[in-house]
């Protein structure tokens, strides 16, 4: 009888950790698409107002569109991500809460969920050859100063700018990644931090224009070599999210 009561109670509890883990409370809406949901005043229209999507204590919330909950519950750059067209344009609103103790990362878990339950969500991964830019060490060697320990000021970093007392090469290489709005990965072997003072900003602006609103890319070419480093162009297996169907209209709440 023992034996009985033992197995049942494994069952149940097998059964409970399979579950996917559930906000208890969550209202999940399709909003519009980038054209709607903002105001037009005389011939201008504007876009769909963005809310950021957020978690605060027990509280995630957003209106943002599909692409950024694919991001957040699946934590990936941007590129690593094919679906149809659709899921950067149409905007979602959410409020949810979450059990007492939820940590940021069970609530990525759940917004999986969100997505799977109300929107159908399918998908799998894939390795594909990929072109990106491996950050290495430059012939001359390296040209960077030791970084601060424990320095309180994160320093700036924003297009054409990485000023940092304490950064390390993998950091580096993600700024670098945003600048070229391409895959950039340090490929240098070198651990510990750095400082840095790069400032391309007035270049980065008189080239925006040609460049579809980004800076072009030999300002960074030409930057990484002051610093005894190069990017080298090329093909590596990354992971992908390939979403093979969700749906656009989410079931009711």
């Amino acid at each position: 009888m023992r034996g009985r009561t033992l197995f049942a109670i494994l069952t149940l509890a097998a059964a409970a950790l399979a579950q996917p883990p559930k906000f208890d409370v969550v209202s999940f809406k399709h909003s519009g698409d980038i054209n709607t949901g903002g105001r037009i005043e005389g011939d201008k229209t504007y876009m769909h107002p963005y809310r950021s999507l957020r978690y605060q204590g027990t509280k995630l919330s957003g209106d943002v569109p599909l692409f950024v909950y694919l991001q957040y519950a699946f934590p990936m750059k941007p590129w690593e991500c094919d679906g149809p067209d659709w899921i950067n344009n149409e905007y979602y609103d959410i409020n949810a809460i979450a059990p007492a103790g939820t940590t940021p990362e069970m609530a990525r878990s759940m917004v999986q969920t969100v997505l799977s339950e109300r929107l159908g969500l399918k998908y799998h991964y894939d390795n594909r050859p990929t072109s990106i830019y491996a950050l290495v060490v430059d012939s001359g060697g390296l040209k960077l100063s030791p970084g601060v320990d424990k320095d309180p000021d994160p320093g700036r970093i924003q297009m054409g700018k990485f000023q940092r007392k304490s950064a390390t090469l993998a950091d580096f290489a993600g700024f670098l990644g945003f600048y070229l709005t391409n895959q950039v990965f340090d490929r240098t072997g070198i651990p510990g931090s750095f400082q840095f003072d790069l400032d391309w900003t007035r270049e980065t602006i008189a080239s925006m224009r040609e460049f579809g609103g980004r800076g072009d890319p030999a300002i960074a070419l030409r930057g990484v070599k002051g610093l005894g480093l190069k990017l080298e162009p090329r093909k590596e297996p990354l992971k992908f999210l390939i979403v093979d169907h969700v749906n656009k209209e989410p079931t009711a709440n």
